[in-house]
């Protein structure tokens, strides 16, 4: 501003003012805005002031705010991290397990798989195998027991419906 103050103060015969609004074509006129916009810089840049001290107390409070998270996110990482190991370490335990054999369908081993790791399973003999292993073997036990009462179910169901359309029909 100071720089176009003098520059207009030298040239003032010369120059017509273009202040983006207005044009001023006398120098007196081009010095009385120049004067006027220069008074309501100092009020814009209390104004922006303000607004900047506001603006970096609300981030700073905001910041604290991201801190405390960031804080409580790594005590529930640490926490989580600590029940995973503790999952982890239950599951690599090695428990006693004994599978059923008979000369027909249940002679061979039994491979198991989790996550990538195996074994294999000698079936009439105890074995002590990682207790994940054991709890695929479980879950395969009571799988095959619920789709054995759903076949059963569906079997009365069948032999229900048949008996009553051959009962409509001799009827």
């Amino acid at each position: 501003m100071q720089i176009l103050l003098r520059h207009i103060q030298e040239n003032l015969p010369e120059l017509c003012f273009y202040s983006g609004r207005n044009f001023y074509g006398t120098p007196a006129a081009a010095k009385t805005e120049v004067y006027n916009i220069m008074e309501n810089k100092n009020d814009y840049t209390e104004a922006l002031n303000a607004l900047r001290r506001e603006y970096d107390e609300r981030l700073a409070e905001k910041e604290a705010e991201c801190a405390l998270l960031r804080g409580e996110k790594k005590a529930k990482d640490d926490e989580l991290a600590k029940i995973r190991e503790d999952n982890n370490r239950y599951l690599e335990e090695y428990v006693a397990v004994k599978l059923f054999k008979d000369n027909d369908r249940y002679h061979d081993d039994v491979y198991v798989a989790v996550n990538g790791k195996n074994c294999i399973i000698k079936r009439g003999e105890w074995v002590r195998i990682k207790r994940k292993f054991a709890l695929v073997l479980d879950q395969s036990e009571i799988q095959d027991m619920k789709t054995a009462e759903m076949i059963e179910a569906e079997q009365r169901k069948f032999f229900e419906e048949s008996e009553n359309k051959d009962g409509l029909n001799c009827g």
